[in-house]
Protein backbone atom coordinates (compact mmCIF):
# COMPACT_ATOMS: atom_id res chain seq x y z
CA UNK A 1 0.00 0.00 0.00
CA UNK A 2 3.00 2.30 0.99
CA UNK A 3 4.41 1.55 -2.40
CA UNK A 4 1.53 1.92 -4.46
CA UNK A 5 1.68 5.33 -2.44
CA UNK A 6 4.89 6.68 -3.34
CA UNK A 7 4.83 5.61 -7.08
CA UNK A 8 1.05 6.73 -7.11
CA UNK A 9 -0.37 7.31 -10.72
CA UNK A 10 -1.78 10.70 -9.54
CA UNK A 11 1.99 12.33 -9.96
CA UNK A 12 0.56 12.49 -13.85
CA UNK A 13 -1.45 15.72 -11.92
CA UNK A 14 1.44 17.37 -11.28
CA UNK A 15 2.96 20.38 -13.92
CA UNK A 16 4.59 19.24 -16.62
CA UNK A 17 7.99 21.26 -15.40
CA UNK A 18 7.93 19.29 -11.70
CA UNK A 19 7.55 15.73 -13.30
CA UNK A 20 11.20 16.45 -14.89
CA UNK A 21 13.39 14.37 -12.49
CA UNK A 22 15.78 16.89 -12.02
CA UNK A 23 13.49 19.67 -11.48
CA UNK A 24 11.37 17.76 -9.54
CA UNK A 25 14.86 16.76 -7.16
CA UNK A 26 15.72 19.72 -6.92
CA UNK A 27 11.85 20.10 -5.46
CA UNK A 28 12.28 17.85 -3.45
CA UNK A 29 15.84 18.68 -2.19
CA UNK A 30 14.43 22.28 -1.11
CA UNK A 31 11.40 21.05 0.38
CA UNK A 32 12.94 18.70 3.30
CA UNK A 33 16.05 21.41 4.08
CA UNK A 34 12.92 23.68 5.27
CA UNK A 35 11.46 20.57 6.73
CA UNK A 36 14.57 19.67 8.28
CA UNK A 37 14.80 23.65 9.77
CA UNK A 38 10.40 23.67 10.86
CA UNK A 39 10.94 20.05 12.33
CA UNK A 40 13.80 21.55 14.48
CA UNK A 41 12.40 24.62 15.69
CA UNK A 42 9.17 22.79 16.43
CA UNK A 43 11.07 20.27 18.75
CA UNK A 44 12.66 23.18 20.77
CA UNK A 45 9.22 24.39 21.48
CA UNK A 46 7.74 20.72 22.14
CA UNK A 47 10.71 20.16 24.80
CA UNK A 48 10.79 24.00 26.26
CA UNK A 49 7.18 23.39 26.56
CA UNK A 50 7.26 20.09 28.77
CA UNK A 51 10.36 20.52 30.56
CA UNK A 52 11.04 24.11 31.92
CA UNK A 53 14.81 23.00 32.25
CA UNK A 54 15.32 21.77 29.24
CA UNK A 55 17.80 23.16 26.54
CA UNK A 56 19.42 22.47 23.53
CA UNK A 57 22.92 21.05 23.79
CA UNK A 58 25.89 20.69 21.29
CA UNK A 59 26.16 16.84 20.36
CA UNK A 60 28.52 15.04 18.00
CA UNK A 61 30.65 11.66 17.17
CA UNK A 62 33.48 10.61 15.35
CA UNK A 63 33.33 7.14 13.77
CA UNK A 64 36.06 4.43 12.11
CA UNK A 65 34.43 1.89 10.20
CA UNK A 66 36.11 -1.01 9.04
CA UNK A 67 33.38 -1.30 6.28
CA UNK A 68 30.84 1.34 6.00
CA UNK A 69 27.88 -0.64 4.77
CA UNK A 70 24.09 0.53 4.80
CA UNK A 71 21.33 -1.62 4.77
CA UNK A 72 23.33 -4.73 2.99
CA UNK A 73 25.16 -2.97 0.32
CA UNK A 74 29.02 -1.59 1.32
CA UNK A 75 29.57 2.10 0.34
CA UNK A 76 33.23 2.11 0.80
CA UNK A 77 34.09 -1.10 -1.36
CA UNK A 78 34.99 -3.16 1.52
CA UNK A 79 37.57 -0.76 3.03
CA UNK A 80 37.89 1.41 5.77
CA UNK A 81 35.96 4.63 6.44
CA UNK A 82 35.55 7.99 8.55
CA UNK A 83 32.14 9.21 9.54
CA UNK A 84 31.33 12.10 11.78
CA UNK A 85 28.22 14.20 12.54
CA UNK A 86 27.95 17.38 14.95
CA UNK A 87 24.78 19.28 16.48
CA UNK A 88 22.02 20.09 18.31
CA UNK A 89 20.16 17.75 20.25
CA UNK A 90 16.68 19.71 22.41
CA UNK A 91 14.66 17.12 24.41
CA UNK A 92 13.85 14.46 21.80
CA UNK A 93 14.78 16.35 19.08
CA UNK A 94 17.80 16.63 17.18
CA UNK A 95 19.70 18.40 14.02
CA UNK A 96 22.87 17.89 12.43
CA UNK A 97 25.62 17.80 9.55
CA UNK A 98 26.95 14.97 8.91
CA UNK A 99 30.33 13.89 6.54
CA UNK A 100 31.83 10.33 5.61
CA UNK A 101 34.39 8.57 3.21
CA UNK A 102 32.86 6.46 0.36
CA UNK A 103 34.02 4.63 -2.15
CA UNK A 104 32.13 3.11 -5.13
CA UNK A 105 33.56 0.90 -7.80
CA UNK A 106 34.42 2.82 -11.21
CA UNK A 107 33.41 6.08 -9.99
CA UNK A 108 35.27 8.90 -8.36
CA UNK A 109 32.89 9.81 -5.31
CA UNK A 110 34.32 10.24 -2.38
CA UNK A 111 32.76 12.22 0.15
CA UNK A 112 29.33 12.33 1.54
CA UNK A 113 27.86 14.91 3.29
CA UNK A 114 24.14 16.16 4.16
CA UNK A 115 22.19 16.88 7.27
CA UNK A 116 19.62 15.13 9.67
CA UNK A 117 16.87 15.80 11.54
CA UNK A 118 15.42 13.88 14.15
CA UNK A 119 12.83 13.52 17.19
CA UNK A 120 11.85 10.79 19.31
CA UNK A 121 8.65 10.60 20.68
CA UNK A 122 8.55 8.83 23.94
CA UNK A 123 5.15 7.53 24.88
CA UNK A 124 5.28 4.90 28.26
CA UNK A 125 9.42 3.76 29.19
CA UNK A 126 8.91 0.62 26.85
CA UNK A 127 7.28 2.30 23.98
CA UNK A 128 8.36 5.37 21.10
CA UNK A 129 8.41 6.57 18.20
CA UNK A 130 11.77 8.07 16.37
CA UNK A 131 10.87 9.77 12.50
CA UNK A 132 14.26 10.91 10.76
CA UNK A 133 14.81 12.91 7.94
CA UNK A 134 18.46 13.31 5.65
CA UNK A 135 19.61 14.87 2.64
CA UNK A 136 22.55 13.22 1.30
CA UNK A 137 24.78 14.90 -1.25
CA UNK A 138 28.01 13.22 -2.70
CA UNK A 139 31.53 14.63 -4.23
CA UNK A 140 32.73 15.70 -6.37
CA UNK A 141 30.08 13.94 -8.58
CA UNK A 142 26.30 14.55 -7.02
CA UNK A 143 24.63 11.11 -9.04
CA UNK A 144 23.81 9.39 -6.03
CA UNK A 145 22.77 12.74 -3.76
CA UNK A 146 19.34 11.63 -2.30
CA UNK A 147 16.85 12.25 0.38
CA UNK A 148 15.80 9.44 2.80
CA UNK A 149 12.85 9.57 5.65
CA UNK A 150 12.61 7.00 7.71
CA UNK A 151 10.79 5.84 11.13
CA UNK A 152 11.78 3.28 13.73
CA UNK A 153 8.39 2.25 16.36
CA UNK A 154 9.72 0.72 18.86
CA UNK A 155 7.95 -1.43 21.87
CA UNK A 156 9.85 -3.45 24.68
CA UNK A 157 12.96 -3.39 22.44
CA UNK A 158 11.26 -4.99 19.14
CA UNK A 159 11.44 -2.88 16.53
CA UNK A 160 9.22 -1.93 13.23
CA UNK A 161 11.27 0.03 10.58
CA UNK A 162 9.98 2.15 7.32
CA UNK A 163 12.52 3.80 5.31
CA UNK A 164 12.36 6.10 1.68
CA UNK A 165 14.67 6.85 -0.56
CA UNK A 166 14.66 9.10 -3.83
CA UNK A 167 17.44 7.71 -5.76
CA UNK A 168 18.45 4.18 -4.72
CA UNK A 169 22.30 4.11 -5.40
CA UNK A 170 22.26 6.40 -8.06
CA UNK A 171 20.48 4.52 -10.01
CA UNK A 172 17.39 7.42 -10.16
CA UNK A 173 14.99 4.76 -8.70
CA UNK A 174 12.88 5.23 -5.56
CA UNK A 175 13.65 2.56 -2.89
CA UNK A 176 11.07 1.61 -0.10
CA UNK A 177 12.50 -0.34 2.52
CA UNK A 178 10.71 -2.56 5.49
CA UNK A 179 12.25 -3.93 8.53
CA UNK A 180 11.84 -5.80 11.61
CA UNK A 181 14.60 -6.01 14.60
CA UNK A 182 15.22 -6.93 18.10
CA UNK A 183 18.07 -5.79 20.46
CA UNK A 184 19.10 -7.34 24.12
CA UNK A 185 20.71 -5.57 27.10
CA UNK A 186 23.05 -8.59 27.96
CA UNK A 187 25.05 -6.75 30.26
CA UNK A 188 25.50 -3.46 32.01
CA UNK A 189 27.46 -2.48 29.33
CA UNK A 190 26.63 -4.68 26.06
CA UNK A 191 23.93 -4.82 23.63
CA UNK A 192 22.93 -7.18 21.39
CA UNK A 193 20.93 -6.57 18.12
CA UNK A 194 19.69 -8.42 14.92
CA UNK A 195 17.67 -6.89 12.09
CA UNK A 196 16.02 -8.28 9.08
CA UNK A 197 14.69 -5.93 6.08
CA UNK A 198 12.57 -6.05 2.34
CA UNK A 199 13.75 -3.79 0.06
CA UNK A 200 11.54 -3.33 -3.08
CA UNK A 201 13.11 -0.91 -6.04
CA UNK A 202 11.89 -0.46 -9.67
CA UNK A 203 14.03 -2.46 -12.41
CA UNK A 204 15.67 -4.91 -9.41
CA UNK A 205 14.98 -8.16 -7.39
CA UNK A 206 13.12 -7.61 -4.01
CA UNK A 207 16.06 -8.69 -1.55
CA UNK A 208 16.43 -9.04 1.89
CA UNK A 209 18.99 -7.58 4.34
CA UNK A 210 19.70 -9.18 7.56
CA UNK A 211 22.59 -7.60 9.81
CA UNK A 212 23.64 -9.16 13.63
CA UNK A 213 25.67 -6.98 15.51
CA UNK A 214 27.11 -6.67 19.37
CA UNK A 215 27.80 -3.42 20.85
CA UNK A 216 29.97 -2.50 23.73
CA UNK A 217 29.28 0.87 25.06
CA UNK A 218 30.75 3.55 27.78
CA UNK A 219 29.49 7.35 28.35
CA UNK A 220 32.24 8.46 25.50
CA UNK A 221 32.90 5.25 23.36
CA UNK A 222 31.62 2.56 21.81
CA UNK A 223 32.35 -0.53 19.96
CA UNK A 224 30.28 -2.64 17.50
CA UNK A 225 30.72 -5.73 15.54
CA UNK A 226 28.26 -6.40 12.87
CA UNK A 227 27.91 -8.50 10.52
CA UNK A 228 25.57 -8.40 7.49
CA UNK A 229 24.12 -10.41 4.52
CA UNK A 230 21.68 -9.71 1.42
CA UNK A 231 19.80 -11.69 -1.07
CA UNK A 232 20.18 -11.86 -4.57
CA UNK A 233 23.43 -10.61 -4.22
CA UNK A 234 25.00 -11.22 -7.54
CA UNK A 235 22.86 -7.97 -8.96
CA UNK A 236 24.86 -5.95 -6.89
CA UNK A 237 28.20 -7.30 -7.87
CA UNK A 238 30.58 -6.78 -4.91
CA UNK A 239 28.97 -4.31 -2.95
CA UNK A 240 26.43 -6.82 -1.76
CA UNK A 241 28.84 -9.20 0.03
CA UNK A 242 28.62 -10.45 3.07
CA UNK A 243 30.27 -8.43 5.26
CA UNK A 244 31.97 -7.65 8.56
CA UNK A 245 32.42 -4.58 10.25
CA UNK A 246 33.99 -3.21 13.13
CA UNK A 247 33.20 0.12 14.09
CA UNK A 248 34.59 1.91 16.37
CA UNK A 249 32.39 5.52 18.15
CA UNK A 250 33.95 8.78 19.32
CA UNK A 251 31.48 10.44 21.38
CA UNK A 252 31.86 14.44 22.10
Amino acid sequence: MISKFFNSPTTNSIPFLLRSPDLLRKFYFLFHFLFLITFFQSSLLFAEGTDPNSMSDLTGDFKIASNYVDYGLTQSTGNSSILANFGFISGGGKLAFEVATVKFKDEEIDLKYGAFGQYRFVFTPNADITIRSEVNRYSPDQTRSKIRTSLDQNFFTYHIYLMHEDNFEGHKKIRNWFGFGKTWDLFQSTRAEVRLGYSMVDGFDPFYDVMAGMTYFTTKLNATLAVTAISNSAQFGDQGKTAASLIITIKF
